[in-house]
Formats: C-alpha cells, sequence, structure tokens
C-alpha cells in the first residue's frame, strides 16, 4: 500500500496547485505533499502549528488547536472591526460574514462577506436550463463577494462551496432547511420520474465542522499508526524511497510531525510522478461541459429519428430509452472527469483538461483507489453523519451531510423548482465528489 508523505508548510511558503515544479523528496511507489519553490500565481499562505519531534508531542492536544483559531481570529481583527469571537456566520453590514473551515490554506481565503442574492439573481437562476445551473450560480457568487478579494468562486474546494451557500441561507433567508431525499430502502426500484420524495427539516445552526488543522491532528494519527506497525527495516526502506537516498537520517516522530494538509499531492508509478489537488467546483463545471461535448452527437441523433412504419408507442418508448441511457453515461462520464481534473501534470509538465482525463484513465485501478481512498482520509468542513426516518416505509438510515446535502436546495427557489432541479444529474454529481 502507498503513504502519502506531505511535509511541513512554513510562514510566508505558498503552495501553487497548477504548477509542479522541483521537490525536497521523492516517494517511489507513495503518495505525498511537497512544498512549492517557486509560484504561478498568488495563493494566500498559512502558518504550521510548532509540532515538536518528541514522541508525546505528535498528536496536538485539541486545545493547541483553539488556540491556533483564537490567533487566526485575532489577525483578522487587526483589519476587520467587530468580529465575534468563535462564530462561524455572523452579520457585517448586510452581508454575511464566513469563516472557512480551510482557514486559508488553499485559493480561499480564512474569512470572506457575501451580499444577498438579488431579485434578477434568483430570476436568473430559477429560469436556468437544468445543465446551466451551477455555472450561473458561480457568476452570481462572484458579483456578491466583497470587491477587495479578490478570488474567483470558481477555485473553491467542495467543501468551501457549500460553506458559503450555508452561510447566505442562514444569514439572508432561513436557518431551517428543509432537506429532500429519497429513501434507498422503498425508492431504489423506481425511476426518477416516479420515485417519492421525503423531507427532512435541519436547523443549519446545528451543523458541526471539523477544521483543517483538526483534520491535520487526525491525519497524523493515522500515519503515526502505520509507522509504529512497520519494523526498523520498513521504516528505513520507505525513508529510502521518499528521500531517494539512504544517507537522510530521520525517525517516526520527525516523519509524523511533518505531515500537514496542503497541495500538491504526488504519486510516483511506474517511474513517473503525477500531482494531484482537491476538487475545485470549477472543475464540476469543465467536467460537465466535456461531457456534454462527447454525447451531444449521439442525443441530438436519437432525438432528431423520426418514425418509420412502426407502432408510435412503442417508438416514443424506444426513444426516451435511448436518451435516459445516453443521459447516464454522460452523468457517469462527468463523475469520471471532475475526479481526473485532480490530476494537473505529470513529470513537471502542466496537463490540459483533456490530457488530464486520459492519463488518469490509464492509470492502474489499484492507483486510482488509493488516491480516492487518499482524498476520503482527509476530512474537513461539514462532518456529521445523522438519522433520516423515512415516512413511508418507516426505514432508518444514517448519512452523511456532508455528501447528503445539495447545494442547489440552499438556494432561494421554491419547492416546485428545488424538487425538479434535483433530477438533474449536472446537480447531483457535485456532492462529495
Amino acid at each position: 500500500m502507498a503513504y502519502p508523505y506531505l511535509t511541513p508548510f512554513k510562514k510566508n511558503e505558498h503552495l501553487n496547485i497548477l504548477l509542479i515544479i522541483k521537490q525536497d523528496a521523492t516517494v517511489k511507489g507513495d503518495i505525498y505533499m511537497t512544498k512549492e519553490k517557486e509560484v504561478k500565481s498568488e495563493i494566500h499562505s498559512f502558518d504550521e502549528e510548532n509540532v515538536q519531534s518528541e514522541e508525546e508531542d505528535i498528536i496536538v492536544n485539541p486545545d493547541d488547536i483553539e488556540k491556533e483559531k483564537e490567533k487566526h481570529q485575532k489577525e483578522i481583527k487587526e483589519t476587520h472591526f467587530d468580529i465575534p469571537d468563535d462564530m462561524k456566520y455572523y452579520n457585517r453590514g448586510n452581508t454575511v460574514a464566513i469563516n472557512y473551515e480551510t482557514m486559508g490554506r488553499f485559493n480561499i481565503p480564512y474569512l470572506l462577506y457575501f451580499d444577498d442574492y438579488t431579485i434578477d439573481d434568483v430570476n436568473n437562476i430559477t429560469l436556468s436550463r437544468q445543465d446551466d445551473i451551477l455555472e450561473n450560480l458561480i457568476a452570481i457568487l462572484n458579483n456578491r463577494v466583497n470587491k477587495d478579494a479578490n478570488i474567483r468562486v470558481e477555485d473553491m474546494l467542495i467543501e468551501e462551496f457549500l460553506e458559503t451557500l450555508i452561510g447566505i441561507k442562514m444569514q439572508f433567508n432561513t436557518p431551517l432547511h428543509k432537506h429532500m431525499w429519497v429513501c434507498s430502502n422503498c425508492q431504489s426500484d423506481f425511476d426518477d420520474s416516479d420515485q417519492q420524495v421525503n423531507e427532512t427539516e435541519i436547523d443549519l445552526r446545528t451543523l458541526k465542522y471539523i477544521s483543517i488543522e483538526e483534520a491535520d491532528v487526525e491525519l497524523r494519527k493515522y500515519y503515526k499508526g502505520i509507522f509504529d506497525r512497520m519494523t526498523s527495516e520498513e521504516f528505513k526502506q520507505w525513508c529510502n524511497e521518499k528521500y531517494q537516498t539512504d544517507k537522510v537520517k530521520t525517525t517516526i516522530s520527525e516523519e509524523v510531525a511533518k505531515i500537514s494538509i496542503g497541495e500538491p499531492i504526488k504519486l510516483y508509478l511506474n517511474e513517473h510522478f503525477y500531482a494531484f489537488r482537491f476538487n475545485r467546483v470549477g472543475d464540476i463545471v469543465k467536467a460537465h461541459r466535456i461531457a456534454q461535448k462527447k454525447y451531444s452527437g449521439r442525443l441530438k441523433q436519437v432525438k432528431n429519428k423520426r418514425m418509420h412504419g412502426k407502432n408510435l408507442v412503442e417508438f416514443k418508448e424506444n426513444k426516451e430509452e435511448e436518451i435516459k441511457k445516453i443521459r447516464e453515461m454522460q452523468a457517469k462520464d462527468t463523475v469520471l472527469f471532475s475526479r481526473a481534473l485532480t490530476l494537473f501534470s505529470k513529470d513537471g509538465v502542466e496537463l490540459n483538461p483533456n490530457q488530464c482525463i486520459e492519463e488518469y484513465r490509464n492509470l492502474p485501478r489499484v492507483a486510482m483507489m488509493e488516491m480516492i481512498n487518499f482524498f476520503n482520509k482527509i476530512k474537513f468542513g461539514i462532518q456529521e453523519e445523522r438519522e433520516f426516518e423515512c415516512t413511508l416505509c418507516g426505514n432508518s438510515e444514517r448519512r452523511s451531510l456532508q455528501q447528503e446535502f445539495n447545494p442547489i436546495e440552499l438556494l432561494p427557489l421554491d419547492t416546485d423548482s428545488t424538487r425538479k432541479l434535483r433530477k438533474s444529474p449536472s446537480v447531483n454529481i457535485f456532492i462529495g465528489a
């Protein structure tokens, strides 16, 4: 199994998620994160907590996390006034202020302000084609964020995007969210159009979040357990492969202390280096466009079919079934493409979207599963599971809210519109992707 190597990030060192360049060390057959020595575009930096290399100090005390959060809040207060302590969402001059759980570690800063949607915004979303909703929403949010932020919403991680929609809904609409979900026990055998939907009210003020620094702690615990199970020879071999030399003297304590979530994430496989990053909202839009272009000709061909000596009812049924299958293939490819776009370079050469998809598809299945599992191990943002009870059959299911929430449901749309929008593959694919 490949284990990631993550280097510590020091003050004023920036991460470049677009270009892979010189690395301090490589890991043969392993996944790891490394520092960037050159920066293609300015991205927000962050300070790593001062982790001692002694064994007893590797796993950070939760109190230290709170102190680190207080330090971030203090830094923000130097440039922003009247910021309440320990509040994730709050009002500031008719805007909603949002403290992100990523804490400024990627493209989005620790704190952003958003205005409410305008009537034109709501009309734009409501009247959008289903395939265009996400792209239009991104454009709207780019106009609603504070002008001095100098960010693009399409560069948000999926978790950051979800936190943004929740904050706007809580501040300007209501904290009580009617979540729509389909029971897997009694509705899975029905077509989408025939499924009955449950509605469960969720108070958004009660959601539980995990910061990226808390996720660092959990990741260190996980890898400390892995290293502790290694023999001295196995650990020595791991270090030799990581540093590509046997001259580096290090300990388990020192290696665990270096672990910190960041980008890029590299995989060395079959004499090649692959660099990955976390999924952005913009990846979903790109993936949908690519899949749409791939299947548009086939859809047009089926839609333009003319009946020749067949029963009209049977002809329509066959035509609808063909269209359904094509759309299902398009939806599956959209999911695949969005994951593929997390791969952004090979052997130091930046890849275009089509190259990303081709290289990703050619990766061995085991390597792809390792990357997916690695990303799944890193948990920050909304991290909570809740019980949902079906009002139709009484079945109870425990579901992750981060994967369960449909961002479109968080928009100021009427119930009928929201219910219809939920059927769109392009709407559903980016939840937890």
